[in-house]
């Protein structure tokens, strides 16, 4: 039953994947942020319940340094982007690892389902909020 668990929960990823590879082509910096963090928002409302019952008990940076495949490539798309914002004096110049996984932690499919489901934001709210939250905490150095 676990590898079930560890196919569903990669299809999503690979989901929010190609969809924050999308707005790549289509926009930079800080709009690209923006979009991603409300394309993610969009996403999670739909399936963030069932991901908190299949997640990994291994830290995010754990799994990337381990080089498990979704995870990974989400970790390349998200620190692109940062990257983009660092460019661009959005944000100060900073840690990246740590600066996606601030970003992570604030877009974790709980916090999602808890706006949406519990607090009854829209998603749009949601993204929004959860997007100025993550700009915030990485502003100061």
């Amino acid at each position: 039953m676990h590898d079930v668990f560890a196919e569903f929960y990669q299809r999503l990823i690979d989901e929010l994947v190609a969809e924050l590879a999308g707005l790549s082509a289509r926009t930079r910096g800080r709009r690209r942020f923006e979009a991603a963090c409300a394309r993610w928002v969009a996403l999670a409302a739909g399936w963030g319940r069932a991901a908190t019952h299949i997640r990994s008990a291994d830290g995010f940076l754990e799994r990337v340094r381990r080089d498990d495949p979704p995870t990974s490539a989400l970790f390349e798309e998200l620190a692109a982007i940062i990257e983009e914002l660092v460019a661009d004096e959005v944000l100060p110049p900073q840690d990246v690892e740590y600066a996606v996984l601030v970003w992570v932690t604030l877009l974790d499919e709980r916090v999602i389902v808890d706006l949406t489901s519990t607090l009854g934001w829209s998603a749009k709210r949601v993204g929004r909020t959860l997007a100025e939250s993550v700009l915030a905490a990485l502003a100061v150095p």
